[in-house]
């Protein structure tokens, strides 16, 4: 196959282009990468066999001219919710805009199918679990707000002009080459980080909320799994919308606890009260209107669950890495690029 990936030099573009040309040595890969969030070192190992091509999504027919892909994987986002509450108008142009310009290349070159990443966050808020694709979805913050409206923007470019898209609802991820580093990192990058270099780890709750995590792997078969299926389709014009979780919650206090066990260390930690999260972003609370912080206290707080159910029946998925054996991989990986 022929694929496309946008944002390539992410978490999830990177591992995908490494896992596709694992399993299938003879693919082609296209990626895109404006750089904003992805490192290049993520693609050292695979550089010399895709072809790589730095620029924004805003450019892309002048990028690539009209080629056609059986695929197009569409990862480039801004995904920090901070980082999109701080800016909405950037998060907008960036998540939700730019998906008119991968649509529009697609329909220009004859690439019919998208597989798009959307977000397990747009359901904040439920009290429904396991969460089903179908529920009622009602959005606060920024992120998974840019998240169902570009759904929907696709879903509607489905009805009308024949494409198919795969969106993913993507709930907690976590895998070797995740972020360590980043301003406010992921959860699981930011416990390594701090366990690793024997520092205290600051957390703004009790640890007993619980999220559904799951490793990078299992995700990667699920696209594959998303691509391949739209490719046997004969017909254009279908929109789907699946989730990308384990199914089983787990809360933090029990990921500390696993990740002590495989490292024979023990974390330093000081909470802090969840409403002061975000404050590292003194922008969302230092202007005349400012961000409720009854908000942050929920989304620290909350409870999510995918239902997995439906990627189930209709792609033959589940997700098969454990916990304890994804979070040893982080571990070992971690150890390697974490100066102490």
């Amino acid at each position: 196959m022929n694929y496309l990936i946008t944002g390539i030099a992410g978490f999830v573009g990177s591992s995908l282009a490494r896992a596709i040309l694992t399993k299938h040595p003879k693919a082609r890969i296209t990626g895109i990468d404006n750089m904003s969030f992805g490192y290049r070192e993520r693609l050292s190992d695979i550089v010399d066999r895709i072809e790589f091509i730095e620029g924004d999504l805003v450019d892309i027919e002048r990028l690539l001219g009209r080629r056609r892909f059986d695929s197009i994987v569409h990862c480039a986002a801004i995904a920090p919710l901070p980082e999109c509450q701080r800016d909405s108008y950037r998060a907008l142009s960036q998540n939700v805009a730019i998906c008119g310009a991968v649509a529009d290349y697609a329909l220009a070159s004859g690439s019919r199918d998208i597989v798009f990443f959307s977000s397990g966050a747009i359901y904040e808020g439920t009290a429904q679990f396991p969460t089903r694709e179908d529920i009622s979805i009602a959005t606060s913050l920024i992120y998974p707000t840019t998240k169902y409206i570009a759904e929907q923007y696709f879903e509607a470019m489905c009805r009308s002009h024949g494409l198919n898209v795969t969106a993913i609802r993507l709930f907690n991820l976590y895998g070797p080459h995740q972020d360590y580093f980043r301003k406010q990192p992921p959860l699981i990058g930011y416990l390594l980080t701090n366990l690793i270099r024997d520092q205290q780890a600051v957390l703004f709750s009790s640890g007993e909320q619980c999220r559904d995590y799951i490793y990078i792997d299992d995700l990667l078969e699920l696209v594959q799994l998303s691509a391949v299926k739209m490719m046997n389709e004969l017909t254009g014009g279908k929109f789907v919308a699946v989730n990308a979780g384990s199914g089983e919650p787990v809360s933090v206090n029990a990921i500390i606890e696993i990740l002590e066990t495989l490292s024979g260390r023990q974390l330093k930690i000081e909470r802090r009260p969840a409403a002061q999260y975000w404050d590292k972003y003194n922008e969302l609370f230092d202007r005349p209107i400012a961000l409720d912080r009854i908000v942050i206290e929920r989304e620290v707080n909350k409870h999510t669950q995918a239902a997995i159910t439906k990627a189930r029946e209709e792609l033959g998925w589940v997700a098969k890495v454990g916990l304890q054996e994804g979070l040893n991989a982080c571990l070992n990986h971690a150890q390697r690029i974490i100066l102490l």
